[in-house]
């Protein structure tokens, strides 16, 4: 069985007046958290920093082992074929990589990914690294 787990994405004040950066906070929570506490109790930011994305584990790591979260931005190698790069999406209540690459979509079920030689890469999110999909995604 999958970890259900959620991801908070935040964005800070700007440094100064010179310095326009917004820090970004990343908080992950899993669901037996978000119901035993208030998220005020639970969050160390959630008062003073602005809520960007709230998004959901999809269960799958990558292939450097990092946690694939709907919203990241992914590159796919399909073996023995190319690669592509895209963003994973929750539609019809199921997590795909959707690209204008890539026909079909790809659904991103364990045993549809890791038996057919595919390997995903996290390479951002839609919400700190738009820029990544541009020409990519319409």
């Amino acid at each position: 069985m999958r970890d259900i787990k959620f991801q908070f994405i935040y964005r800070g004040m700007a440094f100064s007046a010179e310095n326009q950066e917004r820090p970004i906070v990343k908080k992950s929570y899993s669901l037996e958290q978000l119901i035993a506490l208030p998220m005020d109790k639970l969050c160390d930011v959630h008062r003073f920093m602005e809520l960007i994305a709230k998004r959901q584990f999809t269960g799958l790591k990558d292939n450097n082992g990092v946690e694939i979260y709907e919203g990241d931005i992914v590159s796919l190698w399909y073996a023995p074929r190319a690669t592509a790069k895209g963003r994973i999406k929750f539609e019809n209540g199921a997590f795909y990589f959707k690209t204008t690459e890539a026909e079909p979509n790809i659904c991103l079920a364990h045993d549809c990914v890791y038996e057919s030689g595919n390997e995903f890469t996290v390479i951002g999110n839609i919400y700190e690294n738009p820029e990544v999909l541009k020409g990519v995604m319409a």
